[in-house]
């Protein structure tokens, strides 16, 4: 019986299209820096600031397991799946990708022109040790989603302009049709991959997170404080660029911080606060 899967894209996720969002890309990669470590500032950026650790983990229903016995909805599984390249695997939805209104989607490039190139070497079979993973997108009905609010970004990079924007906080791929569908965690060294397998009745929605958000607040519980301190977790973008455009970096910004996102509004310590991005296209 044909079922349904919402999966939910947050925290520090880099999408890369093969052309423009707005002209029909046929393949989206995600990626991730790698931002784990036993360490609770495990990297320093290239102004200096040391950046808070994240993982990156998947999170869904254990009763969408193709393996779960009954759950109650209340059990829910978590999934770390590394250094490792993550494909969709499923049967049934044989239509290609289509990329709706991407607009609110964090745009690097408005940001930071020069430096909103992501490392090319990201997207290959042996990518640098700062990539944490790449997530290939070729199918499914790609759009942005979540909590909206507007943000402020300096124009340390951008020119003359202060960059204000409403940006979201999710990206969403939905897929529906389906008759099986995986998640597959390929390793870099051509081992053997792992897979998790989903199954629901006919017409059920599965949703599944993929998270990759510092670990104040992982999980996204919903707290009351009322004043939060500027987030620069924004900066671990800037560690997936390459070597030499990071020492470019660091001479153009003459001593001051890297540009990341001031709220203009409140927030509500979800993790919403760990914004997605867009980067320019590369084939």
């Amino acid at each position: 019986m044909p079922f349904k899967v919402h999966v939910s894209f947050t925290g520090i996720c880099a999408f890369v299209p093969n052309k423009a969002f707005d002209n029909s890309p046929t393949k989206i990669s995600v990626v991730l820096p790698k931002g784990g470590s036993k360490y609770t500032y495990p990297k320093v950026a290239v102004d200096g600031t040391r950046l808070r650790r994240h993982f990156a983990f998947a999170q869904f229903k254990l009763r969408h397991l193709t393996t779960s016995q009954g759950l109650a909805d209340q059990f829910e599984g978590i999934w770390y799946w590394g250094r490792r390249r993550l494909t969709f695997g499923f049967t049934g939805y044989a239509n290609d990708l289509s990329v709706g209104n991407m607009s609110t989607l964090a745009d690097m490039y408005k940001v930071a022109p020069k430096f909103s190139t992501v490392d090319p070497l990201a997207l290959t079979d042996s990518p640098p040790s700062d990539v944490l993973c790449e997530i290939l997108i070729n199918r499914g009905s790609l759009s942005t989603g979540g909590i909206l609010k507007t943000w402020v970004f300096p124009n340390t990079l951008s020119g003359d302009t202060i960059h204000s924007q409403t940006l979201t906080s999710e990206v969403v791929l939905e897929f529906s049709g389906l008759e099986t569908f995986e998640l597959i965690a390929t390793p870099y060294n051509a081992g053997a991959p792992e897979k998790v397998s989903f199954s629901a009745p006919n017409d059920v929605t599965v949703p599944i997170v993929l998270s990759n958000l510092c670990d104040d607040n992982p999980l996204r519980w919903e707290t009351d404080v009322a004043d939060l301190p500027p987030d620069e977790d924004f900066k671990w973008y800037y560690q997936l660029l390459s070597r030499s455009d990071r020492d470019a970096l660091f001479t153009a910004l003459g001593g001051l911080p890297l540009p990341f996102p001031y709220s203009k509004e409140r927030l509500n310590g979800q993790g919403m606060n760990c914004l997605p991005v867009g980067t320019k296209p590369q084939v």
